[in-house]
């Protein structure tokens, strides 16, 4: 039951904390506490018992409501195993070269090799993060740091994660959707443009750019690309779809990119279920890709050796004998961005007869008639 109560999921978790009993009665309700953990180490399960019990303490306090350290009265949880594990906290303050952040970044390959030297398996280790976008950065920094002179001998630095093993990240997948895009329409001057970057950039060829987007002379353009796929362009527009992605690869040589093997698999496979289960039409494919591409990638086996990055919410039921939460700095309360709408009302005149507005959480809220409003959200937004 405790895993509806997430609010992003539409929870609410005062339902299961005050009103179950309050409805049906306390007669029919019995209470069972799972509080024995059997995966974390002596450690980690002290250490977690000490944080909640404050933070929830702290946030009662400073948002003057009850409802967190209710809702973590019951935390505590009994040590199963008998490995003893550590915890390790590192504060890093800001100067002015370096913002904490990029601190925090230039650590992470330190923490692999210190794990590695130890005896760890990359595989073993998950990192953490709060947004995509910084586990987008992590992945390039990784991948800078691997080619570097810092990188230690006999250390990897490999990493997965789910913007990793996208299908549009893929050097190789961008160019076939691109050449497929250049035959549904050749007269499309954008999909001349995509298809000669993308080629370019996997031949390496990027130092010139102004050559590799002249794509207004069709005959310049097609001069810059293999030869087979400018002559036989007429009867590659008349292959069924899947059998044209194969030409293409062929085409192409995309099979002899390094890493590529995988995402283009993946890819064809896709082709070949669509082209089974909808229409074996190359336009209707383009249109479906460009609203489902951000939602395909590739699955890795759990025998590849490498740390894996996950965000807070999708790590939920995962285990690692590692884990590093690189950045570890969150905001509580709502940002102005993303702050929600609350509905309320008032008794008090002049909005007693409007019954329920709508009004934007902010911290302005407080000095007004629905100021109970604004102090229950903050309650919950530093729980959630």
């Amino acid at each position: 039951m405790k895993q509806a109560i997430y609010r992003w999921r539409g929870g609410d978790l005062s339902l299961l904390q005050q009103e179950v009993e309050a409805l049906i009665g306390t007669d029919r309700v019995e209470s069972k506490y799972l509080n024995s953990n059997y995966r974390s180490a002596k450690s980690v399960v002290e250490f977690n018992n000490a944080v909640f019990k404050e933070a929830a303490t702290t946030v009662s306090a400073e948002t003057g409501h009850p409802l967190p350290s209710l809702a973590y009265g019951d935390i505590s949880q009994f040590v199963s195993k008998e490995e003893q594990g550590f915890v390790e906290i590192n504060f890093i303050e800001e100067n002015d070269d370096q913002k904490w952040n990029e601190v925090a970044m230039e650590r992470i390959p330190f923490l692999l090799e210190k794990f590695q030297r130890l005896g760890a398996k990359l595989k073993d280790i998950a990192i953490l993060v709060r947004r995509n976008e910084d586990g987008q950065q992590i992945v390039a920094h990784l991948l800078n740091y691997k080619s570097s002179e810092q990188a230690q001998p006999g250390c990897k630095y490999d990493v997965v994660s789910n913007e990793s093993l996208r299908l549009d990240g893929a050097a190789s997948v961008n160019l076939l959707v691109s050449a497929l895009k250049y035959l549904n329409n050749t007269e499309d001057a954008i999909a001349r443009a995509q298809l000669s970057y993308e080629y370019a950039r996997l031949q390496n060829q990027l130092h010139d750019l102004a050559e590799v987007f002249a794509v207004t002379n069709r005959a310049t353009f097609e001069n810059n690309l293999p030869e087979g796929f400018s002559k036989q362009k007429m009867f590659l527009k008349k292959l069924p779809l899947f059998e044209l992605t194969e030409s293409l690869v062929q085409l192409f040589e995309l099979g002899k990119c390094t890493g590529e093997l995988s995402y283009l698999q993946t890819f064809q496979d896709l082709v070949l279920d669509f082209s089974s289960r909808e229409r074996n039409d190359l336009a209707a494919f383009l249109i479906w890709w460009e609203v489902n591409k951000n939602k395909k990638s590739i699955q890795v086996s759990g025998e590849v050796d490498a740390a894996q990055i996950f965000t807070v919410h999708k790590s939920k039921g995962l285990q690692f004998k590692y884990v590093i939460i690189p950045f570890c700095s969150w905001e509580l309360d709502h940002g102005s961005f993303n702050a929600p709408t609350l509905w309320v009302k008032t008794n008090e005149s002049p909005f007693h007869e409007t019954g329920y507005l709508p009004v934007k959480y902010s911290s302005i809220l407080k000095d007004t008639l629905f100021a109970s409003y604004y102090e229950e959200e903050k309650a919950r937004s530093y729980l959630d």
